[in-house]
């Protein structure tokens, strides 16, 4: 039985989630049911529903804590679980949603990386006068190449902007996109108190012809050149007036990296703009000017990877390999990258923002 964080397409999946109320555990009202949901657009739509968890099948286990069990998912990828809650007597029913990851471990791709790429890598090893010394090319795909991609895109995640509606003076919460989405760069709350040409409200277009910005005029009310008492000044400079106001509202976001959710609460309408981090498995997703970085730290993972594995031969091997020269050209490669790595400043995850 797979649960939140080791779930695969092979077994059922045991799922919890815990209630809280000003922050500590609590019992709600009731739970009536859950769903289960391929996609965060029909979590939040209450469509696709692939299975249905009834009241009868969620078990309290603790204080404020339940668990479910979600059906066999054949396909990998990112499922979504919507619960449905009445905190307490006379309150009105609510919604959230978990996110967990179905793997399929049985056909999980390795590392994918060019013939020409994988050469330059083995090279330090006598290529090709040398080849499958010790490791296989797979093995060195699973065991070298890929805690190195992990390191690299730590440091340089591919970052990917996505827009999201906002629910006004309540938490939004907004699931990771996929399985590898591993944080988030920035999160701003976008377009707040703003009125443009395009507004779909009868007074949004009457507000953006007072300010006398529509390009087809240039003057107040649409009358070329009128602008009695600078009025047109004076309705510009009430904008600035209420954009800093709206400065004051309460804009805030927390992130639940353990079930994958980002949580944005605002007390004002707008747009929430998430910059999410990603990592890849394909070593061309590498930025050009870091390509050879990386190869250089694999180079230093199949150099301690020999040294280590030298180190367990007895002496009497014909072949005799100097265990403290590969360790010592290992650490020269290793450590002439990440100093350079440590120049560049990290990606700071997270950085929470507000713009009108």
């Amino acid at each position: 039985m797979g649960d939140r964080w080791s779930a695969s397409t092979t077994e059922a999946t045991t799922l919890e989630f815990q209630f809280l109320k000003n922050g500590s555990p609590f019992d709600a009202l009731s739970v009536r049911q859950v769903t289960i949901h391929d996609s965060y657009d029909n979590a939040v739509a209450n469509t696709g529903i692939i299975q249905t968890i009834t009241a009868a099948e969620i078990t309290k286990i603790d204080t404020g804590r339940y668990q479910y069990e979600a059906n066999i998912i054949a396909t990998e990828g990112t499922y979504f679980d919507k619960i449905f809650v009445t905190p307490y007597t006379g309150a009105v029913e609510i919604s959230f949603i978990n996110t967990w990851d179905v793997t399929d471990y049985s056909s999980q791709t390795d590392v994918q990386i060019t013939d020409s790429d994988m050469q330059q890598i083995k090279k330090v090893i006598a290529y090709p006068a040398a080849d499958n010394l010790l490791l296989t090319d797979t093995q060195i795909r699973s065991l070298i190449i890929r805690p190195e991609l992990d390191r690299y895109f730590i440091k340089f995640p591919i970052k990917v902007s996505q827009e999201y509606s906002i629910n006004t003076n309540a938490e939004t919460s907004i699931a990771f996109p996929d399985v590898q989405t591993f944080g988030v760069t920035d999160v701003k709350v976008v377009g707040k108190d703003k009125i443009n040409s395009t507004g779909t409200g009868f007074w949004d277009l009457v507000a953006f012809n007072q300010i006398g910005l529509n390009t087809r005029y240039s003057g107040m009310y649409g009358v070329k050149g009128y602008n009695p008492s600078f009025m047109r000044q004076m309705n510009i400079q009430k904008r600035f007036e209420i954009a800093t106001q709206s400065n004051l509202g309460t804009v805030a976001s927390r992130i639940d990296f353990p079930n994958k959710i980002l949580y944005v609460y605002s007390n004002l309408p707008g747009k929430i703009n998430v910059t999410w981090a990603k990592k890849s498995n394909n070593f061309d997703d590498i930025l050009f000017e870091r390509k050879w970085d990386v190869i250089s730290l694999a180079q230093a993972g199949i150099l301690d990877h020999m040294a280590d594995t030298a180190g367990m031969v007895e002496n009497g091997s014909e072949v005799n390999i100097a265990v403290a020269d590969l360790k010592a050209r290992a650490a020269e490669l290793r450590s002439n990258i990440l100093d350079m790595w440590k120049e560049i400043p990290d990606t700071m995850v997270l950085r929470m923002s507000s713009q009108v």
